[in-house]
């Protein structure tokens, strides 16, 4: 193995906005929406191409939280969106034509820059090499704490009893499972997956593609 030296400086930071959302997902986008309601600069930053995470560009296009609460309902109707197959579009229209709102799109965090408990800055890969935005405020909404896991936080994969990550689902919704003599599938998250594995999180791979 040959080992080289490589030169690397720290970017300058582009300037902090008041609030820094870091995920622009199910989550991300209620944050977006109780900051436009308060007036806030906000900068939401995603590495999808659109807003909304699993109720979008994840595929599950009808959220259900348990209970649809009057709140849960009126976050749609001011995003303009039905909670269908046209959320993407809807969250898009209302970030873009808020006052309050700005989003870096298609850009993936890669690191925090942090002084005592407080994240500083964050870095982003771009199109053009690494970039650093400074931070004064920010919301973690990336789903799994990447921001937090990466800045020292001590917390804990998953679940504090068992620590698993992800609960694979084997469904298949149109009874074809069955037919094939695949009756556990017809249950859904049966296979719980340790991701920090990645034995495990090969087994879990191959078995969600064995239909």
């Amino acid at each position: 193995n040959q080992k080289r030296e490589v030169s690397f400086s720290v970017p300058e930071a582009y300037p902090a906005r008041p609030l820094t959302i870091a995920g622009g997902g199910c989550c991300g986008t209620g944050v977006i929406a109780a900051a436009d309601d308060r007036g806030i600069d906000t900068l939401c930053i995603d590495n999808a191409a659109a807003l909304g995470g699993t109720n979008s560009v994840g595929g599950v296009c009808n959220l259900w939280y348990g209970r649809k609460t009057k709140a849960f309902a009126d976050n749609f109707t001011k995003f303009g969106a039905e909670n269908d197959v046209n959320n993407a579009p809807a969250f898009f229209d209302f970030a873009h034509k808020s006052k309050n709102i700005s989003l870096l799109l298609l850009t993936a965090i890669c690191g925090t820059e942090v002084d005592g408990r407080s994240i500083k800055g964050l870095y982003i890969c771009t199109p053009t090499g690494l970039a650093k935005i400074a931070v004064d405020k920010c919301i973690d909404t990336t789903g799994d704490g990447s921001l937090a896991g990466w800045s020292g936080c001590e917390y804990h994969f998953g679940n504090t009893r068992d620590e698993m990550t992800l609960w694979a689902s084997l469904g298949i919704y149109a009874g074809g499972a069955s037919r094939r003599g695949y009756y556990e599938a017809w249950r859904q998250f049966l296979s719980p997956c340790d991701e920090r594995d990645p034995i495990d999180t090969a087994r879990i791979v191959q078995s969600m593609r064995r239909f």
